[in-house]
């Protein structure tokens, strides 16, 4: 829903989304993944903020004000389809914001 490198904004309206650019480019975000080694990701989900972070960088930022968003449901870890290969997933921790 938010490309690496943008904040994403979709409105009540549902409408098409309102992007900005981060501080980091695409390009310099895609050099802090380490290919073949364990990277470190954070996600904050904190209603219908979230903040994805990759080895300390954050990588994208998404506001859902859609009425058609999601707002409970289940977890996931997803792979995308596509060319082989692999993941693994260490040491995942959930914090719960009130």
């Amino acid at each position: 829903m938010s490309k690496r490198g943008e904040k994403t904004h979709y409105t009540a309206d549902n409408k098409k989304p309102m992007t900005s650019k981060l501080e980091k480019n695409d390009a310099d975000l895609k050099k802090a993944i380490k290919v073949g080694d364990w990277n470190d990701v954070v996600l904050i989900a904190k209603g219908n903020h979230i903040i994805y972070r990759i080895n300390g960088n954050v990588t994208t930022t998404l506001i859902d004000e859609s009425p058609n968003a999601l707002k409970e449901g289940v977890l996931a870890l997803q792979l995308h389809a596509g060319y082989t290969m692999d993941i693994q997933f260490k040491n995942i921790r959930i914090n719960r914001f009130e």
